[in-house]
């Protein structure tokens, strides 16, 4: 079962954050070192000064920033910049925010502490491969904060008219309120409970659920890491700071996370295109594939590939599971990247040519101007493939996903130091 409880958090102190605007940033692995500089501009109690060292390089993290953190943490604590919770509850977070199409979208969820024992392990479903070394940089910020810093984000499916009940729990409860501006704003609202009653019912309604990790596989993994090798009776590393969003959530959306290609040692756009028409489809105008989906070159311009009969049963014989080879982002890495291109997993995992965006007009220029090889323009894996692969034992390329907006961080923090 997955086994979640409630926890004696720790929140910024409404006494001396009143807007919790200049304080809350964004997980630490979507932020550029011009942004840290920003966001830790906003005020000398920002998190971001918590998670992520100035001119961060995941590969060869100064030692001397996690004695920083720890320090940080203390002193936030001793001068009552940070608060804590005098028993434990459950959080409600809204996170409202406008969608591309103008319309205002709200997502919710609820903090908890989420355990790391083998049994609610087993019910942890994982997409995304993950690297060692950013596995190890958060290891040590653990080890020296002895605290879960920012929530992971899960989603569940749920039982909507259940949710619905635990969300009016909620209603008139004092909150804590800000907004997180990176790249958009979000605004946000932080509630809590401490009515044993409730959160009994609440932790019982995950005895049969899986949660899937949208964002925050690396943390998982480390903190998984941490706790398999804790000798230390004084600290409980036995579970995560966890943000549960079921399913039912209407701003809930799974964004594609596109690719372009650079740099390329010998690339020639004819060989290329001609690789590719040996196992795919190549039509300007889009076939009826769940398979599809676009490349860009500086020559022939955008254009729709799907895989041919003979490729798509190729891929689904050597991959673990068949629901795997109907998508696209796994397509587009093993024949495209993988077959046609040469790339192994070393190559990719270190994005020495290979690069990740959002904006499909970014790509589209780049292409244009001879900067990049060629782009891949991914439609976004729905919720229903997601579960579907996952529980199915299978695990997507890196930036599989792309989940707005990504969970503020220092909204609440579990420590991991026993009372």
């Amino acid at each position: 079962m997955t086994q979640v409880r409630p926890f004696c958090g720790f929140k910024y102190n409404p006494e001396r954050i009143n807007d919790l605007s200049s304080v809350v940033a964004p997980p630490y692995d979507v932020v550029t070192d011009h942004e840290r500089e920003t966001l830790a501009g906003r005020s000398p109690h920002n998190f971001i000064r918590m998670t992520l060292p100035a001119h961060s390089d995941p590969d060869s993290k100064s030692r001397t920033f996690y004695g920083e953190a720890t320090q940080l943490w203390s002193d936030w604590r001793q001068n009552r910049i940070f608060c804590q919770d005098s028993e434990p509850g459950i959080h409600l977070l809204k996170e409202s925010y406008d969608s591309s199409s103008g319309n205002t979208l709200t997502r919710f969820g609820f903090l908890t502490a989420l355990s790391l024992e083998q049994e609610s392990h087993r019910y942890v479903l994982k997409h995304e491969k993950t690297h060692t070394a950013p596995l190890k940089d958060r290891v040590r910020l653990y080890q020296h904060t002895r605290a879960n810093l920012s929530p992971l984000f899960f989603i569940y499916r749920d039982d909507p008219i259940e949710t619905e009940e635990f969300l009016l729990h909620f209603n008139g409860k004092e909150t804590q309120k800000g907004v997180l501006s990176h790249r958009g704003n979000v605004s946000l609202e932080v509630a809590s409970t401490f009515e044993s009653e409730f959160m009994n019912e609440f932790c019982a309604s995950f005895d049969s659920k899986h949660v899937l990790i949208a964002d925050g596989h690396h943390r998982y993994e480390a903190s998984r890491l941490l706790h398999n090798e804790n000798k230390d009776s004084s600290m409980d590393s036995s579970a995560v700071l966890a943000y549960l969003v079921p399913a039912s959530s209407e701003g809930l959306i799974v964004h594609a996370t596109h690719r372009g290609l650079s740099d390329l040692y010998h690339f020639d756009e004819d060989e290329f295109i001609d690789a590719l028409s040996s196992r795919f489809q190549l039509k300007e105008s889009s076939p009826n594939s769940h398979q599809q989906f676009e490349i860009a070159t500086e020559t022939r311009g955008r254009f729709t590939v799907a895989p041919n009969t003979s490729s798509a049963k190729s891929l689904a014989n050597r991959l673990e599971t068949e629901a795997m080879a109907q998508l696209p982002v796994v397509i587009l890495e093993e024949v495209i990247l993988k077959e046609v291109l040469g790339m192994d997993d070393e190559a990719i995992s270190a994005k020495t040519n290979l690069h990740y965006f959002q904006n499909k007009q970014d790509g589209i220029d780049l292409v244009a101007r001879g900067e990049w090889n060629a782009a891949f323009f991914l439609p976004p894996i729905s919720l229903e493939d997601l579960f579907s692969v996952t529980q199915s034992g299978g695990i997507l390329p890196q930036k599989s996903t792309y989940f707005y907006p990504k969970v503020a961080t220092g909204l609440v923090v579990r420590s991991m130091e026993q009372d």
